[in-house]
C-alpha cells in the first residue's frame, strides 16, 4: 500500500508531463502567430512545472532529513520558548542631603572659603563637593618644590625657603567629615563636610537645589562656584589619534602631578609644549627631577622667547638663556603642525619642517574657566573673559557667588579682569565666604602672582603685566634674601587656626594696613630727595639680579614686577591705586628702595620703552 507521500509523487509527475505537452503545443501556436516569444500560456505552464518540481524537490529533502527549500513564502519555524527576564531596576539615588552653604570645587578658594564662613558663623554646616579625589590643596608647589625640595611621605611634602616641612594639603584629612555624616547630622555640631569625586551637573537656582551626576539632590541656601579651569590643548595634539593622546599629558591637578612624577622616572625624553609660567617652571622642574637619568628635555615656544607675553623683550631673551643653562632645549618660535606616534614616542613636525620626537608631550598653553554649570543656570557670562559676572561682593544672582579662576570681577583701578592666580583664590575665596555668611564686603584687592624658574628667577608681579605694554625698569646686580611671598603665607597644613588663616588670606584690615605703610614709605620717597641715588644703576654684565619693571598705561602705572625682591607688593598696590606716573628710573628706585646706599656712578639706568600706548589692550586674564 503506498503512502500518501509516494501518491502525491506520482499525481505530481502525471501533472507535469500533461503541462510538458500543452507547453509544447502552446509554444508551438504561439510561435507561428508570434515569432519566437513565448505566450502567457506558456510561461505559466512552465511556472507550474517548476512549482511542482520544486514541491518534489522538497519532499525527498525532508526525507533525507532535511528541511525543505520553499521558493514560496517560508513557514515560520517553531521558536522555543523565551524565558522572560526580568526588567534591570536601576538603583535609586542617593538620598537628599541638605547643607545650609555649598561649595563646588575643593580647590584652593574653596578651603578659604570655608574658612571665611566659620569667621561669621561659628556653627555652619558646609558641604565641599569636588571632582577630584583630594581635599583642598594648593597647586602652585605642583610646578614648584614638589620638583626641587621634595620630603618624604605620604602627605606630599616639601621644604619651603625657611626649612619648614609643609604640605600641599590645606587641612588635615581629619578636619572633613564624610557625606554619611551629613545624612545623620542633627545640626548641633558645627562640621565641614566632604564630597570627593562628584560632579555637579545641574542647579536650580530658584528651588535652591544642585543635582550629582549620580542622582543626588543637594538642598542649599547659599552657594559658592568655585570650580576653577580646565588644561587646554593645542589643536595638533587634541585632533590626534589615540596613540598619540596616550602619550599626551596636561597638567592642572594632583593626579596630573602623580601621572607626570611617573613618566619622569621612566622615560627617556619629554617635550614641553607652552612658554608660559607654568610650561617654563614645569620645562625647569623636570629637568632638574631627570639630571641624573640623563632626561632629554625640550620646549616648544610658539613666541620669541620664556615669558615674553608678559616680560619686556631683554628680559625675556635673559630668562630663556638661564633656561637653557638648566639644561633644557628651549625653541622658540617654533609651532607645532602635526603629531604622529609609533605607540612608543611622539613625533612633532614643526613649521619650519624640523622634527622633535619624544616618549611624551607635556602641553601647559592656559586653561579655560569651568563654566558649563552656571551657563546650564543661566547666570551672566563675560562675553570677553569668559568668566561669572559677578559684583563687588562676589555675588553672580542672590545667594549664589563665584570665586577663583571662574569668576570675573571689576577691579576699581583696572576694571572687569578675570585672574588665574593662588593669591587671587584666596582672597576672592575668603571675602566670598564672609559675604556668603553675611559680611556685605566689597572685593578691592589687587592680587599678586610670583614664579619660581630655577635658582635665578624669582619675581613677584601684580596688575596688567603686558609685554605690549612701555615699560620702566631699573636693576641691581645684588639680589634680596629670599622670603615668604605675600600670598603663600596660610597654605601649610598648620594653618588650621582662624588666625593664621586669617593672615595668610590677606584680610581687608591686614591689606589696609599694608597699604597704610605704603602710603607713608612712598610720600617719604617724594620729599626725600636724598635718597634718590645720582645715577640708577643698569644691570651689570647683563646679570639681572634685583629690579622692578613698572607697566604704564598713559604713563600711569597698572602693572609691577618686582625681581628677587620681597615685600614690596604694598608699594606697587598703591602705585596702581592711585595711577602713579611715573618717567624715569631715578624715580622707581627711590619708591622701592632699590638701594640702601648710592652705588657707584659709572653705571646708568635700565629704561626700556616697550611698546607704543596703541598696543596696551583692556585688561586680560592672566595666564
Amino acid at each position: 500500500m503506498w503512502s500518501a507521500g509516494c501518491r502525491r509523487v506520482v499525481a505530481s509527475s502525471t501533472a507535469r508531463q500533461l503541462l510538458a505537452r500543452g507547453a509544447a503545443r502552446s509554444y508551438s501556436s504561439d510561435t507561428a502567430a508570434h515569432g519566437s516569444g513565448l505566450s502567457t500560456s506558456a510561461w505559466a505552464a512552465i511556472a507550474g512545472v517548476s512549482i511542482t518540481v520544486a514541491a518534489v524537490a522538497g519532499y525527498r529533502s525532508k526525507r533525507a532529513g532535511h528541511e525543505p527549500v520553499s521558493s514560496s513564502k517560508p513557514e515560520e519555524k517553531a521558536k522555543a520558548p523565551v524565558k522572560e527576564v526580568a526588567p534591570v531596576t536601576p538603583p535609586p539615588p542617593p538620598p537628599a542631603v541638605t547643607s545650609e552653604y555649598v561649595i563646588v570645587g575643593s580647590g584652593t578658594s574653596a578651603h578659604f572659603a570655608m574658612l571665611g564662613i566659620l569667621s561669621h558663623d561659628a556653627k555652619a554646616k558646609i558641604l565641599i563637593i569636588g571632582d577630584e579625589p583630594d581635599r583642598p590643596y594648593q597647586r602652585p608647589p605642583l610646578s614648584k618644590q614638589l620638583w626641587m625640595n621634595r620630603e618624604d611621605g605620604p602627605e606630599y611634602q616639601f621644604k619651603d625657603w625657611t626649612g619648614e616641612v609643609r604640605s600641599v594639603y590645606h587641612m588635615n584629612a581629619e578636619v572633613y567629615s564624610n557625606i554619611q555624616a551629613l545624612e545623620k547630622d542633627d545640626g548641633t555640631v558645627p562640621r565641614v563636610f566632604l564630597l570627593p569625586n562628584k560632579k555637579v551637573v545641574g542647579m536650580n537656582i530658584g528651588q535652591r537645589f544642585l543635582t550629582l551626576d549620580d542622582g543626588r539632590v543637594v538642598h542649599f541656601k547659599k552657594v559658592l562656584l568655585a570650580t576653577g579651569g580646565s588644561p587646554k590643548n593645542i589643536p595638533q595634539l587634541d585632533g590626534a589619534d589615540k596613540k598619540v593622546k596616550d602619550r599626551t599629558l596636561l597638567f592642572r591637578n594632583l593626579s596630573d602631578f602623580r601621572k607626570l612624577e611617573s613618566v619622569v622616572g621612566k622615560d627617556k625624553s619629554i617635550a614641553v609644549i607652552g612658554g608660559g609660567f607654568l610650561g617654563s617652571e614645569l620645562a625647569v622642574a623636570v629637568a632638574h627631577k631627570g639630571k641624573d637619568s640623563n632626561l632629554k628635555v625640550t620646549q616648544l615656544i610658539a613666541e620669541s622667547g620664556n615669558l615674553a607675553k608678559v616680560l619686556p623683550e631683554y628680559l625675556s631673551n635673559w630668562v630663556t638663556e638661564k633656561i637653557r643653562g638648566y639644561g633644557v632645549d628651549v625653541k622658540s618660535g617654533s609651532k607645532v603642525t602635526s603629531a604622529t606616534s609609533d605607540g612608543k614616542q611622539v613625533t612633532l613636525t614643526l613649521d619650519n619642517g624640523e622634527k622633535v620626537t619624544a616618549d611624551h608631550v607635556l602641553v601647559a598653553v592656559g586653561i579655560s574657566p569651568n563654566i558649563e554649570l552656571a551657563k546650564q543656570a543661566r547666570l551672566e557670562i563675560d562675553p570677553k573673559l569668559g568668566g561669572i559676572v559677578v559684583n563687588s561682593e562676589l555675588e553672580a544672582r542672590s545667594g549664589v557667588f563665584a570665586a577663583g579662576d571662574v569668576c570675573s570681577f571689576y577691579d576699581i583701578s583696572l576694571g572687569r579682569r578675570r585672574e588665574e592666580h593662588h593669591d587671587h583664590a584666596v582672597v576672592s575665596g575668603r571675602l566670598a565666604g564672609e559675604n556668603m555668611a553675611g559680611a556685605g564686603k566689597p572685593y578691592w584687592h589687587q592680587s599678586l602672582f610670583w614664579s619660581d624658574i630655577g635658582p635665578d628667577v624669582s619675581f613677584e608681579a601684580i596688575g596688567i603685566v603686558d609685554s605690549r605694554l612701555p615699560t620702566v625698569s631699573i636693576w641691581s646686580a645684588k639680589k634680596d634674601a629670599p622670603q615668604r611671598a605675600e600670598g603663600q603665607a596660610s597654605d601649610s597644613t598648620a594653618a588650621t587656626n582662624a588666625e593664621a588663616a586669617n593672615a595668610a588670606a590677606l584680610a581687608t584690615s591686614g591689606a589696609a594696613s599694608a597699604d597704610a605703610a605704603a602710603v607713608a614709605a612712598v610720600a617719604a620717597a617724594d620729599k626725600d630727595s636724598a635718597a634718590t641715588p645720582a645715577e640708577a644703576p643698569a644691570a651689570p654684565k647683563n646679570e639681572y639680579g634685583k629690579g622692578v619693571v613698572l607697566y604704564l598705561r598713559d604713563e600711569e602705572v597698572v602693572g609691577v614686577v618686582t625681581w628677587n625682591m620681597y615685600g614690596k607688593m604694598p608699594v606697587a598696590r598703591k602705585l596702581i591705586r592711585d595711577k602713579k606716573k611715573v618717567k624715569n628710573g631715578k624715580e622707581v628706585a627711590k619708591l622701592f628702595n632699590l638701594y640702601s646706599k648710592p652705588e657707584s656712578h659709572d653705571e646708568t639706568p635700565a629704561v626700556d620703552a616697550g611698546a607704543s600706548d596703541a598696543a596696551a589692550a583692556a585688561p586680560t586674564a592672566s595666564s
